[in-house]
């Protein structure tokens, strides 16, 4: 059986597999697929174009980072792939995404990506100051507008 060629992004694509980020630190690349039948949806187009790019951030978040199952071996409801952490001082200070005044808007974009089925929150954190669990959901494919 031959060998799978690995994937190497086109220049207009990526920096490379290795990149510095704004905080100094050298990187490896991660890439976050979007599949057209979700960009073509409702729940797609009637989230805000803010809200659209922060689902690309946590996407990046999920496939380039450390997963809650490290840090919770005896949760079972954190085991699954499908869990990411998406803190704010990632959106915030990486990504710069938002001010450091606008963390309420973090919450607001989260919460629209929650009710449009995108994600769900398995673990909130507030209560013990630990990061927010998120998962995966694919009930933006049934989502249906509120019709007032």
């Amino acid at each position: 059986m031959a060998k799978r060629k690995k994937f190497k992004a086109r220049t207009f694509e990526s920096m490379g597999q290795v990149f510095i980020d704004p905080d100094g630190r050298q990187r490896r690349e991660t890439s976050a697929n979007l599949y057209e039948s979700m960009i073509l949806s409702d729940a797609w187009h009637d989230l805000t174009s803010k809200q659209q790019v922060l689902y690309m951030i946590a996407k990046a978040q999920y496939y380039g980072k450390r997963k809650p199952r490290q840090d919770y071996t005896e949760d079972t409801s954190v085991q699954g792939d499908d869990c990411f952490y998406l803190p704010w001082h990632a959106v915030n200070k990486q990504y710069r995404m938002y001010k450091d005044t606008c963390r309420s808007n973090f919450v607001r974009d989260i919460q629209a990506l929650v009710r449009h089925g995108f994600i769900v929150v398995v673990m909130c954190g507030k209560s013990h100051r630990t990061k927010n669990i998120y998962k995966y959901s694919d009930g933006w494919q049934t989502w249906k507008p509120d019709l007032k």
